[in-house]
């Protein structure tokens, strides 16, 4: 199955916090939620992975900047997979400035280490997500 039940408990509390600090536009909320050495691959603003927390907090203030996007992410849910996991399955509604919205469902995955984030990763179905979830972690 996975870790011990305390542990997948306390890895959902972490992703839950990231994403409370995400919607609410608090990167710096974030930082203690990271491993030194996280691995990111955004869903937006972004085309190439982001690596090391600085770049991720990087990130997640562009995300935060009202001039660039207004992002509202939505999660439906957090769930454990495997050891280290949680997949959260939601939906991100972007607003542009010139007011154009968008709405894309997708899922992510979260490794955790050490009670941090070491990897993130989205994709754009379930299946793909579980898989990823579910593959041995490397390092």
């Amino acid at each position: 199955m996975g870790g011990s039940r305390g542990d997948r408990a306390r890895n959902l509390e972490v992703v839950r916090r990231l994403w409370a600090a995400i919607r609410d536009h608090r990167p710096a909320d974030a930082d203690d939620l990271l491993h030194p050495d996280v691995e990111w691959f955004p869903a937006l603003l972004a085309t190439a992975p982001l690596r090391g927390r600085a770049a991720v907090r990087e990130q997640l203030e562009r995300v935060a900047d009202p001039d660039a996007v207004m992002l509202d992410p939505q999660p439906f849910s957090f769930e454990p997979v495997g050891r280290d996991g949680v997949l959260v399955s939601g939906a991100l509604r972007v607003r542009r400035p010139d007011g154009h919205v968008t709405t894309h469902l997708r899922w992510w995955v979260y490794r955790l280490q050490d009670r941090k984030i070491i990897h993130a990763a989205n994709h754009s179905s379930r299946e793909s997500a579980l898989a990823a979830a579910r593959e041995p972690t490397t390092g």
